[in-house]
């Protein structure tokens, strides 16, 4: 995967900085709660790999996939509380168990884990998490656009998923804030360019879903793609405080073809 320099600089790309600010967060019952989520099996040895994560804030040396993937991937399928509450209660722990489900799995690495399929799912559900706790932690869409900037070219990241690697970040920067107007505008132009070349690319190989909207054949599974497609609301609110007349036009576009 690469996008130019230009277009991540603005999103500082850090590998650490996320996992580190989620692990100071997170409560001992959060991470029982993902320990357990395999209806409790292997609980205690699952536990005890998170608690080492909290402690040393980072993923230790590890075979990812069978010592801690199904828990955390289970996790990532949960749902996020749409809530603005500026208290851990029961929604903004589950949203932080969210968060950090996901942001384990987009953080190990690559030789550790060898079933990354599904990524956008990763993504999406960070992103939704996020939203909520942003209330809580005013710096979080900072760290989230930083892990999202790193991925895009470090991990072998696949290249169909440079996309929602790409809208991800704009996310991020719509609602934190995290670049001006022109680098967004920059950042934009970028993904629409990848998700036609990755459109084309898949097309060539027979395998495009092409019932789908823009952005959303880029995976073969029918997994969350509602959750996408609730984005273009956020898309259609944030134009309303665009001043520049070409992003705008583009967040307009891109809610429309998400919402085809």
């Amino acid at each position: 995967m690469n996008a130019p320099t230009n277009i991540l600089q603005p999103f500082n790309p850090s590998e650490d900085l996320l996992l580190e600010l989620l692990c100071r967060e997170i409560k001992p019952d959060s991470l029982r709660s993902i320990a357990e989520a395999d209806y409790g099996h292997g609980a205690t040895a699952y536990l005890k790999i998170l608690e080492r994560i909290q402690r040393e804030k980072r993923i230790p040396k590890l075979q990812f996939d069978t010592a801690l993937s199904e828990v955390v991937a289970l996790t990532r399928w949960q749902q996020p509380e749409q809530t603005t509450s500026r208290s851990y209660d029961q929604a903004q722990k589950t949203n932080l168990k969210i968060a950090f489900s996901c942001t384990i799995l987009l953080t190990v690495r690559s030789e550790w884990y060898y079933n990354r399929d599904g990524e956008h799912t990763a993504i999406i559900r960070l992103v939704q998490a996020s939203r909520a706790l942003s209330a809580i932690l005013p710096d979080l869409w900072k760290k989230v656009g930083g892990l999202l900037a790193w991925r895009v070219t470090e991990n072998e990241t696949a290249s169909d998923d440079l996309p929602f690697f790409l809208y991800g970040l704009l996310l991020c920067g719509l609602h934190g804030k995290l670049a001006t107007e022109s680098e967004l505008l920059a950042l934009t132009d970028h993904l629409i360019a990848e998700e036609g070349w990755c459109r084309a690319h898949l097309q060539g190989q027979g395998s495009l879903q092409i019932d789908q909207g823009w952005l959303l054949p880029l995976t073969p599974f029918d997994q969350l793609l509602d959750d996408w497609r609730t984005t273009a609301h956020w898309l259609l609110n944030a134009s309303d405080q665009i001043r520049n007349p070409d992003l705008r036009r583009r967040l307009l576009e891109i809610a429309g073809w998400l919402q085809q």
